[in-house]
């Protein structure tokens, strides 16, 4: 009877090691799992929309109030980035009465040696419809001789107008980094903004080029004008 009572109670002992042993493994693969899903939080084998970095934080924005009170604002900076909170004081956003001609794409432009061409895609959706977005890139033309990056400076627009009847297109959100010529991922530039509201507003993109340590001519280009169910947050 007692060999009977240390047998099982040796059963028992290793029956308590085996469970403590399962559960110390449970907790070491909950947490390497925990460790992978926080360094890849959308997932193998799921890709993001090549979006740029986060979102632009728009330092240096410039003063609405001086947008308030014209009904000509052709002579506003195109470089110029607003507040939409700023711009909501004096004014609203909306459709575009009608579209400008853009080609997305400047004539080949002629700096030295380099021959290059400044592009821009139409504003899209982008962070599964909560925001709008857009890029700029540059290619350059085949044996010419460029520098190895240019920086690009890209613009999301949006139509506004005060309440005296001035109306353009008014950037919103802007970014600017150094990429090599080509366009695609890495070789381009993201500017975007979020939605507040599905009322219908009209957006373009705008871009400006700058070549490395060599002079060339400045001036934007237009995307062509796409309305979006994305007023301005």
């Amino acid at each position: 009877m007692k060999t009977f009572n240390r047998l099982t109670i040796g059963h028992k002992t290793n029956r308590q090691l085996c469970l403590l042993v399962a559960i110390l493994t449970l907790v070491l693969v909950g947490s390497v799992a925990t460790a992978i899903s926080a360094e890849t939080p959308l997932g193998t084998g799921q890709k993001p929309f090549e979006d740029g970095g986060p979102e632009q934080p728009g330092e240096g924005f410039a003063n609405a109030s001086e947008l308030a009170v014209t009904t000509d604002l052709s002579s506003v900076d195109p470089r110029n980035v607003y507040r939409v909170e700023d711009l909501e004081r004096y004014g609203s956003f909306g459709i575009a009465p009608s579209a400008s001609l853009a080609l997305n794409s400047s004539e080949w432009i002629t700096a030295g040696d380099c021959t290059y061409q400044q592009r821009v895609d139409n504003p899209h959706w982008s962070n599964r419809y909560t925001k709008t977005s857009v890029h700029g890139w540059w290619v350059k033309k085949v044996g010419s001789s460029c520098p190895r990056e240019a920086n690009v400076d890209i613009y999301l627009q949006a139509h506004w107008c005060n309440y005296v009847g001035g109306c353009s297109y008014i950037n919103i959100a802007s970014n600017s980094d150094d990429v090599r010529a080509g366009g695609g991922s890495g070789r381009r530039v993201n500017a975007r903004h979020g939605c507040d509201g599905s009322i219908r507003v009209s957006y373009r993109g705008a871009v400006d080029v700058d070549l490395k340590d060599r002079g060339d001519p400045g001036g934007l280009t237009y995307s062509v004008s796409v309305g979006r169910n994305c007023y301005p947050a």
